[in-house]
């Protein structure tokens, strides 16, 4: 299935579900009668128990319908629940006479309804009973996110009894589109429609005609397992995740392939292939301009694509080579005909004046070297700006001169446009010294 496809149904489901299935569980219904659990106690209190999945801020867009029929709603069109907010956790009971109820169960509920089910109709393999709970979305039909179904048999009837949800069952969904006077049972033989065969009556323990009357408010649906249904090890009453889905089987089914694709690590999931698994699988990076691009995956893992940084990097074979071996920031290919080196000189000029003069020696002229220029900096880290000299023949294209007056230690940087790297170095300037020699001998020359 095409992931596109996948992501919008999830996106549609992350709508609906919360809403329908995930909200509320029917966990018990009571049909009390007289003389069962005791004498003297009226249908009046018959009830049915829901169990609060999801917090609903409004249970009034939930309700229910009843019937005795084989038809949806025969006892009881769409009854909306009345408004109220409850806690995932809670548990709802709906009441068809709110006194008989505290009678019977010896605790006061909050909502009165028009039960008018349990009865049910003697004709065919009968009686027949449904309970629906139902969704109301804005502007639509209901839908029935949850239902009980009897058609009589013995050990499912409780006329005068109570069925009652095993702990982690249900919900189960019955028609998206709920319809009044629907088939719910097939006339000819008692079965369940289609639209209502999501019913399992073994999730259920039933009493008929018992003087045990229901003991409310037991449901619980803390039940850890393998909840993905396409895992060998899923358990179709586990509401929390534990880790424990390992194995899967196959690869022709659409849903599966998804799974088969999401990158799931060998290590923990283990793939029993039937024969229709990508043979052989490999996964790989699938775009073109990676440089560790795999012509042959059918798997894509482009989170691991690897790419050069078009600058001193390069591709070889799927690999990324660094082309900066010294780390300068100049590519290898633009130092390999930088055979340059630079000398200094420095003379005394005698007038409190040094000349630094820099000669660059080299075999081949350098692009880019043409106009170079020096940085001195002395030692408090401020730049000083010699002038230029002139009076020095150079012996290069690039030999450059400067007049310093100030002594003291200086590091010197050039600054060219040429790719090739040049050295910085230290150099320092002496205080000139005027000699005042008083013996009777020959001035000498500061030179």
């Amino acid at each position: 299935m095409n992931k596109i496809y996948f992501f919008i149904f999830f996106v549609i489901l992350g709508h609906v579900l919360p809403a329908q299935q995930n909200s509320l569980v029917l966990t018990g219904l009571s049909r009390p009668s007289n003389p069962y659990p005791e004498a003297g106690v009226s249908g009046n209190a018959r009830s049915f128990e829901l169990y609060v999945l999801e917090d609903i801020p409004d249970l009034s867009v939930y309700g229910f319908a009843s019937s005795n029929e084989i038809f949806a709603g025969g006892q009881s069109t769409a009854n909306n629940f009345q408004p109220g907010s409850f806690s995932a956790g809670d548990f709802i009971y709906i009441t068809r006479d709110l006194d008989a109820f505290e009678d019977v169960h010896g605790f006061s509920v909050d909502q009165q309804a028009n039960l008018n089910f349990y009865g049910g109709s003697d004709a065919g393999p009968g009686p027949y009973c449904v309970v629906e709970i139902l969704y109301f979305p804005d502007g639509e039909d209901p839908q029935t996110i949850d239902f009980w179904a009897s058609n009589g048999a013995t050990n499912y009837n409780i006329n005068g009894g109570w069925a009652k949800r095993n702990n982690c069952f249900g919900p189960n969904a019955g028609p998206t589109q709920w319809q009044d006077g629907a088939n719910v049972f097939e006339s000819d033989n008692g079965a369940l429609t289609e639209a209502y065969s999501n019913f399992n009556i073994f999730e259920w323990t039933y009493e008929y005609q018992s003087v045990n009357n229901i003991v409310f408010g037991t449901y619980n649906n803390n039940c850890v397992g393998c909840t993905d249904e396409l895992a060998l090890e899923y358990s179709s009453i586990a509401s929390i995740d534990d880790g424990s889905c390992q194995t899967y089987l196959g690869c022709d089914d659409a849903a599966y392939l998804e799974y088969y694709t999401q990158g799931f690590d060998p290590s923990i999931i283990t793939v029993i292939d039937n024969g229709s698994c990508l043979t052989p699988f490999i996964p790989g990076c699938q775009d073109n301009s990676a440089c560790n691009y795999n012509t042959a995956a059918n798997y894509p893992l482009d989170e691991q694509c690897t790419y050069t940084d078009n600058i001193c990097e390069t591709c070889v074979e799927g690999q990324i080579i660094d082309n900066d071996a010294d780390d300068n920031g100049i590519c290898d290919w633009d130092e390999i005909n930088c055979n340059v080196s630079v000398q200094v000189l420095t003379t005394n000029l005698c007038e409190g004046d040094w000349e630094v003069y820099f000669d660059f020696q080299y075999t081949d002229e350098i692009e880019g070297l043409e106009g170079v220029s020096v940085i001195f900096t002395d030692a408090s880290g401020n730049i000083v700006s010699p002038d230029e000299s002139t009076s020095t023949e150079f012996n290069s294209l690039y030999d450059i001169a400067y007049i310093i007056s100030t002594p003291g230690d200086y590091t010197v940087t050039f600054d060219s446009n040429s790719t090739c790297p040049l050295p910085s170095l230290q150099i320092t300037i002496l205080e000139s010294v005027d000699v005042d020699l008083s013996y009777e001998i020959e001035s000498i020359d500061c030179e």
